[in-house]
């Protein structure tokens, strides 16, 4: 099946010589170094005006060393006009930072309209590297003709002549359309979203789902694009289907109970639930919110040491989840307090709910209410029931509360009694029965 032939490597050695070629001409030579004489000097410039560039810090400032750059790039190819010399590398070295000048300020723009953090690593990842691949590819072809080494076939693969072409479109070709994927969906959540958070959030598996969808289709588009028969693929995935049902049982069922979580919606991205549910933690009020839902598994910051768990998907299925979002984002919480015997109970009553009413963070709607919840041994039980809006505020507010109690309760005059215990003392020459 794989029908290999050896590398021919005859047109990639033609290339190189005609490269070394061409270098050696003094004309070519000479406007490389005058290029990067013009971008050393932009670099020096911009050294220089650094402490310029900090005090205003205008966010243009980065396109200061590419308008260098450009500036002595024209004036360098006047200077060989006006000599009647041959420029064409200055030409297009200049083509080239305009373009990048043009890609920066793109970027800048961009970033400071949305005010997105993410465009820079897409400008790293995708935009930079395709425009390095690009710089080199029209650098060189005006040397040689390079389109020759792309057409130059390296070896055949199920039947089909690999090129060096294919092997760059397979290779980075399919890295860039994955983060190309991913930019476009992000595009199409912020758009359909409008900038609301909590669109964004309720709906990010289904911009998930479309993200890997969007990869598998540039995947058979670049394979179908080369040339390889799809029909290939099949037959070695099924040939080595009981292999990865054997081994890889435990990743092909945390990648479906990703599939069937995000098309559910049971939980996704910005969810808070509880920890105790799934790591049996000490703490049954361990709580964290789903920053990363994944095909694989889940990534979960803890409130309390901002720590992150990968979680697999399959442990959502297999266990009992405590959400409080899936419905609502608001969550009652409960404090206790006791009073002496001699208390007024509806006075009580009316203190806790005046308290919990004048919180800031408490809820208006539902009223935080109020209960005489039993007698106990040494005092009168009470309890406050309030709502509150961000989860992670329970623990503060509670202990506000109960400061608040303490404060409310000493200037009324009323007694938070401590358990009390009669203690009789017999001695020897007394009836233990009196």
């Amino acid at each position: 099946m794989t029908d290999t032939s050896p590398l021919d490597l005859n047109t990639i050695q033609a290339l190189g010589f005609e490269l070394i070629h061409g270098l050696e001409r003094p004309s070519v030579l000479g406007q490389l170094v005058i290029s990067a004489i013009a971008i050393a000097s932009a670099s020096l410039v911009t050294q220089k005006l650094k402490p310029w560039l900090r005090k205003y810090d205008h966010w243009l400032a980065p396109l200061i060393p590419i308008t260098i750059s450009i500036l002595l790039l024209v004036i360098a190819g006047f200077f060989y006009r006006a000599l009647d010399t041959k420029f064409g590398l200055i030409n297009k070295a200049a083509e080239l930072a305009a373009l990048l000048w043009l890609i920066n300020l793109s970027m800048i723009l961009i970033k400071h309209f949305t005010q997105s953090n993410r465009i820079n690593f897409y400008k790293r990842r995708l935009v930079l590297p395709v425009f390095v691949a690009f710089s080199v590819f029209s650098l060189t072809d005006l040397i040689s003709n390079s389109t020759q080494v792309f057409n130059a076939d390296l070896f055949r693969l199920f039947g089909t002549n690999i090129t060096i072409g294919d092997l760059l479109l397979i290779t980075f070709g399919l890295y860039w359309w994955i983060i190309l994927s991913s930019l476009l969906t992000e595009f199409l959540q912020w758009s359909f979203g409008l900038g609301s958070t909590g669109n964004l959030q309720s709906n990010k598996g289904f911009y998930i789902l479309i993200r890997y969808a969007l990869i598998s289709f540039g995947s058979f588009a670049i394979i179908g694009y080369v040339g390889i028969n799809p029909t290939i693929f099949g037959l070695v995935t099924g040939g080595l289907s009981v292999g990865l049902g054997l081994g890889l049982k435990e990743v092909v069922s945390n990648f479906a109970s990703g599939i069937w979580l995000l098309i559910e919606g049971a939980l996704k991205p910005g969810d808070i639930i509880n920890l105790s549910s799934i790591d049996q933690s000490k703490d049954p009020y361990e709580i964290g919110f789903i920053s990363h839902l994944g095909l694989r598994a889940a990534t979960i910051v803890v409130y309390s040491d901002n720590s992150e768990r990968i979680v697999p998907n399959q442990t959502f299925f297999t266990n009992q989840i405590q959400t409080y979002t899936r419905s609502q984002n608001i969550i009652a919480r409960k404090v206790w307090i006791g009073v002496s015997y001699g208390t007024n109970p509806i006075q009580v009553i009316d203190l806790l709910e005046q308290l919990g009413s004048n919180h800031p963070r408490i809820l208006n709607t539902p009223k935080p209410k109020a209960y005489f919840t039993t007698y106990g041994e040494s005092s009168l039980n009470f309890c406050l029931k309030f709502w509150i809006k961000e989860i992670s505020d329970g623990l503060t507010v509670s202990s506000e509360i109960n400061c608040q109690i303490w404060e409310l309760f000493q200037e009324k005059g009323i007694e938070i009694p401590f358990p009390q215990a009669v203690v009789h003392m017999v001695t020897s020459d007394q009836d233990p029965d009196t």
